[in-house]
This record gives structure tokens, sequence and C-alpha cells, in this order.
């Protein structure tokens, strides 16, 4: 059994410091309590508190506080391989991974706002074969197309510029090896969409690739990430944890959204062009233009499935909640 949240499993220090302050609470009170008890009317104003029931009480508190928390951690049991067919859309996400992706004209910075947004794009794309390419300098197929859409969000969290090892940005090497790629799956349901700020630093040219794209019927959509402000492009933090900016010639060099390219590429390509306003946004408007496209029968496909476990926790958290209050604390009450 593994998590896919394990950070959230860290709340669950939480139960030894709860349990350390109603302790210290208990030791408090019962001291108060001892210093009263020489009042003659004491035991009708002290009720008969069990501290067994307490602690039970607490017991059943704290275990559906942490079958809660195991349940946000999702976990799954061993996988198994399952066949499914169904129609189906061959997509190719290019992201661009290039240096000036890291400004943060948009929140928390390009880069992550475009991840983000590709992560809620797969989520309504259930049952397409998607594959994840990115570029820089050069590009470099993260995933191939695949059903198996956990195999894809994995591959999506470790893609980065240092991954590439590839300086400068070249969109066009991004679209030409997500047609090659397309070129060798079967129908003609296929898609491109290409997520960067649009700027270009190499001789070849995206309109000509996302011409190319149209010829052999393969629609390319774009969305831009950044500003026409600009940002500066961060490089890393200095000696006093500052946040450095790469200069060129004494200047900060300052990174642009170039729309241009893009929405010519879009055009050419049949497709449409989003200015990106927020991940969630972005990916509705994407996934409803992708839905339009007239999906095929895909062939046979293994994809990896994984029992999730999270149900019975909740249920198992929901049941220790409704027996909590049920349970008396004073000793001959009843409900």
């Amino acid at each position: 059994m593994h998590f896919v949240h394990p950070d959230m499993l860290l709340w669950l220090l939480l139960l030894p410091l709860f349990w350390m302050l109603d302790y210290r609470m208990t030791v408090w009170r019962r001291r108060a309590a001892a210093k009263f008890s020489a009042h003659p009317f004491s035991s009708h104003l002290i009720p008969s508190v069990s501290l067994r029931r307490q602690w039970l009480k607490n017991a059943l508190w704290s275990l559906a506080l942490a079958g809660i928390i195991m349940g946000l951690a999702r976990p799954q049991g061993a996988p198994k391989l399952v066949y499914r067919t169904g129609q189906s859309l061959y997509l190719y996400l290019v992201l661009d991974c290039s240096l000036s992706m890291r400004a943060r004209d948009v929140k928390p910075d390009r880069f992550t706002a475009a991840k983000q947004t590709l992560s809620a794009l797969v989520e309504r794309l259930a049952g397409d074969h998607i594959g994840l390419i990115g570029f820089a300098g050069t590009a470099r197929v993260f995933c191939p197309a695949t059903m198996d859409h956990h195999a894809l969000l994995l591959a999506l969290k470790q893609a980065g510029p240092e991954v590439l090892g590839s300086p400068g940005s070249n969109p066009a090497v991004g679209l030409a090896l997500a047609l090659e790629k397309l070129e060798h799956l079967p129908g003609k349901c296929k898609a491109v969409v290409i997520l960067s700020d649009g700027e270009e630093n190499r001789s070849e040219n995206l309109a000509a690739m996302a011409q190319k794209a149209s010829q052999q019927g393969i629609k390319v959509y774009t969305a831009g990430y950044g500003s026409e402000d600009g940002a500066p492009i961060p490089i890393g933090q200095d000696f006093w944890k500052k946040t450095r900016y790469r200069i060129y010639r004494g200047k900060t060099v300052k990174t642009r959204l170039v729309s241009i390219g893009l929405l010519k590429a879009a055009k050419l390509g049949q497709g449409r062009y989003w200015l990106f306003e927020t991940q969630r946004i972005t990916a509705y408007k994407i996934a409803l233009e992708l839905e339009k496209l007239t999906r095929q029968a895909a062939r046979q496909a293994a994809i990896l499935e994984y029992r999730e476990f999270f149900p019975w926790l909740a249920v198992l958290a929901f049941v220790l909640l409704w027996l909590e209050p049920l349970l008396p604390l004073r000793r001959g009450a009843k409900k």
C-alpha cells in the first residue's frame, strides 16, 4: 500500500499533542476538584465523572481524526492491470520548461501555474491518450501518450528546466517532437496543446511547424503565460537568501509574454489561443474545446488501476464520531 499525498500524514503528529494537553487539563481539573471537595455540598455541585469513560471518548475522537487524516492522504492498494476500450483522443501536452517560465508575473510563477493547469486539464480528459513533452533549447518526452493518467501526473511532477539541461526557448522543437510521436499513432483524432510564454530564441519557426501540423490533420492549441509588463528571471538565491535575477550588461533582464507567435501558431494549426487567467478556468476552457473533437474507437489499452481505501476510512471516522456522543461521561448517566 502507498499514499498519494504522504505529506498529509504529518498531521498525525498533532494527536500526541492533543493527548498531552488533555492529560494536563484532566490533572488540573482533578486538583481543583480536590481543593473544593472540603465543602459540605461539594458532592452535589461536582458531577461524578468517569475518568475511564473520558479517556474512551478521547480515544474515539483520536481514531476518527486519524481516519480522516489518513483518508486525505489517499491510501491505495497494489495496482492491477486492466484493459479498456472506448472513444479516445490522442493528445500531447507541450510544456515550456525554459528559465523564463520561472518569472513571477503569474502567481506563484509561470511554470508552476502551467503545471497546475495541466493537472486540472488531465482530470477532465478521462479516457483519452495523453502524453507530455517538455522543451527549452531542446525537447524531451516526459511521458508517452497513455491512458494511465496516474503515471502522466507523476511525470508532470518531475518535469522542470533542470531535467532538460539545455538553455534557450524553442517551442518549435517541442511541437516537432509531438508531431513525430503522433504520426505513429492510429486514427485521425489528434491534437497538441502548447503552454508557453511565447519566447523564441532559436532559428526554428513555430508558425511553420503549426502549419505542418494542420496539413497532417493535427490541431494545435496554445496558452500564453505571463504579462506584457514582464518580470525579472529568478536564477537562485544569494548568501542572505535573497532572490537573484538574471543580469545582462549590468541590467536586470525582463521576460515578457509574446502572444503573437502563440496566436499565429494556433490560427495556422486550426486551433485556439488562450491567455492564462487561473489554473481552473484555463483548464476548463481548453478541455471544453478538446471535447468538441470527434473521438474515435481506441485500441484496447492496458492501464494500472489502484484500489482506493479512503472511502472505508471515511465510513470508520463517521461511525466513531457518531458513537462518541452516545457515551455518557458521568457515572450512572443515561442518554
